[in-house]
């Protein structure tokens, strides 16, 4: 074993997929109790937890959801529509199960899906008001403000302050600290400079 690999911010090693294999492997026939293996093997315990809890409760479920395909694939024509699926779904068997060596994935984006849905809806709403170029500024001062949501921010500050900067700015100065991931309002630059 390469003993130059990865480690995390505590400094234990960050196993690679096929280390995370072996190491559930050998968990298996230790005997030891998972915090305990975790130790010796110098491995975070949670993601440990996380990569059993994977494996064990989605690796049944994928063995019988494959057993079924190829016993479907075998009884079916290869391009009926069953077949297709089947076949698809035999092709993408990799990828598929790729998630049961990461244990700290999700297998959703609803958390992501959740967060963007109203910036995106609104400048998708605003995009068609009026003359073309006002729907497109406005689907962009919407996302500018879901923006400001997003980090913290109150959009009426940031814009009211955004606003007076901008015309007294030339080409040559740097916007980015306009951007709301990099904004800081100026009552609080204020305050820290007045202690």
């Amino acid at each position: 074993m390469d003993e130059r690999r990865k480690r995390d911010t505590r400094g234990r090693k960050i196993a690679t997929g096929e280390r995370r294999a072996e190491l559930l492997a050998a968990f298996d026939t230790s005997g030891l109790t998972q915090r305990a293996f975790a130790r010796r093997e110098g491995v975070n315990f949670h993601t440990f937890v996380a990569w059993l809890q994977r494996r064990r409760g989605f690796a049944g479920i994928l063995s019988l959801l494959k057993k079924v395909a190829v016993r479907l694939a075998a009884r079916v024509r290869p391009k009926a529509l069953l077949g297709e699926a089947c076949g698809y779904l035999l092709a993408q068997w990799a990828p598929l199960t790729a998630h049961l060596d990461h244990g700290q994935t999700r297998l959703d984006t609803n958390l992501v899906e959740n967060a963007i849905r109203p910036t995106k809806l609104g400048a998708k709403n605003w995009l068609f008001i009026g003359h073309p170029d006002a729907g497109e500024r406005s689907a962009i001062i919407y996302s500018l403000v879901g923006s400001c949501r997003r980090h913290g921010i109150d959009p009426l500050a940031y814009l009211r302050d955004v606003l007076t900067r901008l015309p007294t700015m030339t080409n040559q100065d740097d916007l980015a600290p306009l951007l709301p991931s990099k904004w800081s309002s100026p009552l609080a630059a204020g305050k820290a400079s007045n202690p």
